[in-house]
């Protein structure tokens, strides 16, 4: 079972009523309390109260979300969403990320926080349960982040945190409008000699959002990221014998110079046109480029280069089919992903000699959805969708002394999703949801096969696509104009789940589990407490 429990003072202005909140998960903009499913938002004046460091910082308060903020720089910050997630040894796994409309999860389910940039984001965004499957694959929970926008006066801020064990952190931002162009430009930095040995981190990071207005109705959005971690050293874990003594690093961690190194640059445009009052489109289009390096306690290095691409397009209106009117949207994804990864033998932290794995692994995919909100009547809200998804992995062996491990495989979906809310009252709703998904394998996932006790590295071509069934039933209640409660039951039954089989020499080969079950309640509740 999942609770969280967020009993948090929103405001300490005057007013004592909870600011009505607009959100756009789920496809189509409409009022956090009356989304057809469990949808919550995360404000700015919760993301201002904390060190804006991790993206896990800022979804402590969702339900249904564990964020675990591991104080391993080199080993990434681990959400899941109702069980989605949870396997991932590193970055983010089973969950969509989007940053300003700008996806940060690959074709196979691969995401990174560090397109994330807390320190000028204005919301953060979390949707689970079925609709989130409107989002393809590997959706078992959708975060968004919006970066704030530009304030109408010049702005120049400027911040500095100071804490324990050499943690620092600065920001600098510059905000403001000139005619029909906005602009928000904010660079940061962080770093920390950290509690453990071998623990210390340094990292800065630049995230600019520009605006042109070019014409009533139409805006044009630049979103420019650059994330560079010169190095995050790894303590490692420490075995039972160590934690007499807990701020050692683990065994090798200091000899073998275990550490990690990633710089990453994305550039992405956004163009949103209200072709008149009840249609409206949206283009997107982007690309980046990710470099990581890293070295591990056996002696070993891993190593990626990858670049990244994709484009977007949907139409969003309103309509009437007889006596009943409807919210719709539809659209196309297109995405890629592509990578060169090496692996070798390392000296005391550095590179030692030739490569001893060398592939080129791509991601692909082409998706088309719809999605639909029927207002039955005054108290009667019908939700339908369904996106259909094709997803290409492929893998090129460019090391072939131990045999070619190159393969490819495909995977197709069709996922509907069907809800049905009760307004009971202006201030009361109940809502039920039912929708389908599928998670493909990782290319880290399928990279490869078991063989006996050992782990080769061949392409498994065998793994499946796990599918997976959702239900939700839930309620939302407004007692008064200053709180909102709300509850949550959920269940998954997921066919094929992606699990880990044989773990040696740092390599892990994975297979397909017959059946899991994932179910719990989830309650959530916010008050303005008066000053």
């Amino acid at each position: 079972m999942l609770c969280g429990l967020p009993l948090a003072a929103l405001s300490q202005t005057v007013s004592t009523e909870l600011e009505e909140v607009r959100i756009q998960s789920g496809r189509l903009e409409q009022r956090q309390f009356d989304a057809p499913g469990s949808v919550h938002a995360v404000d700015a004046a919760v993301l201002r109260s904390g060190m804006q460091v991790n993206l896990s910082d800022a979804l402590q308060q969702v339900p249904g979300v564990v964020a675990l903020n591991r104080n391993n720089y080199a080993q990434d910050v681990q959400i899941s969403i109702r069980g989605f997630g949870s396997r991932a040894p590193f970055g983010l796994r089973g969950i969509r990320l989007i940053t300003d409309g700008i996806p940060a999860t690959i074709p196979d389910g691969q995401g990174q926080a560090s397109t994330v940039s807390l320190t000028s984001t204005e919301r953060v965004e979390v949707l689970t349960g079925p609709l989130a499957q409107i989002y393809g694959n590997a959706s078992g929970g959708v975060i968004q982040t919006f970066t704030r926008e530009a304030s109408q006066e010049p702005e120049l801020l400027n911040q500095l945190f100071v804490g324990a064990y050499g943690q620092t952190r600065t920001d600098w931002q510059l905000s403001g409008r000139a005619g029909k162009v906005g602009i928000v430009a904010d660079y940061s930095t962080f770093g920390i000699d950290g509690y453990r040995q071998n623990s210390d981190a340094r990292r800065q990071q630049l995230n600019s959002v520009i605006t042109l207005d070019s014409q009533p109705g139409t805006r044009w959005k630049l979103v420019v990221n650059v994330f560079d971690m010169p190095y995050a050293k790894d303590p490692l874990g420490l075995n039972a014998l160590q934690l007499s003594s807990p701020s050692q690093a683990g065994t090798n961690a200091i000899a073998r110079g275990t550490r990690k190194t990633v710089k990453q640059d994305q550039v992405g445009l956004v163009m949103e046109h209200q072709i008149d009052r009840d249609l409206q489109v949206t283009a997107r289009a982007y690309s980046g480029m990710r470099d990581n390096l890293q070295f591990q306690s056996l002696n070993t290095w891993v190593g990626l280069s990858r670049h990244y691409d994709g484009m977007g397009l949907q139409l969003k209106g309103r309509g009437q089919a007889g006596n009943t009117p409807y919210d719709w949207v539809a659209g196309i994804d297109k995405d890629f992903a592509g990578e060169q990864r090496q692996g070798g033998a390392a000296a005391l932290g550095q590179l030692s000699g030739l490569p001893t794995r060398n592939e080129w692994n791509q991601a692909s995919n082409q998706d088309s959805f719809a999605q639909a909100n029927w207002f039955v009547s005054e108290r009667w809200t019908l939700t339908t969708g369904v996106r259909n998804s094709r997803v290409d992995l492929k893998s090129r062996d460019d090391y072939l002394s131990d045999g070619n491990g190159s393969g490819s495989v495909q995977y197709r979906a069709t996922s509907p999703v069907l809800g049905l809310t009760w307004h009971v009252s202006d201030t009361w709703n109940l809502y039920a949801n039912q929708g389908k998904g599928f998670e493909t394998p990782t290319m880290a996932e399928a990279a490869y096969t078991t063989s006996g006790t050992s782990v080769s590295g061949t392409f498994n071509p065998t793994l499946k696509a796990a599918t997976s069934l959702h239900r939700e039933l839930g309620t939302k209640w407004a007692p008064s104009p200053a709180t909102h409660i709300g509850l949550a039951w959920f269940q998954i039954r997921t066919d094929n789940d992606l699990v880990s089989d044989v773990s040696t020499g740092g390599k892990t080969s994975y297979v397909n589990a017959t059946r899991t079950l994932r179910q719990g309640i989830e309650l959530s509740a916010r008050h303005a407490w008066s000053p």
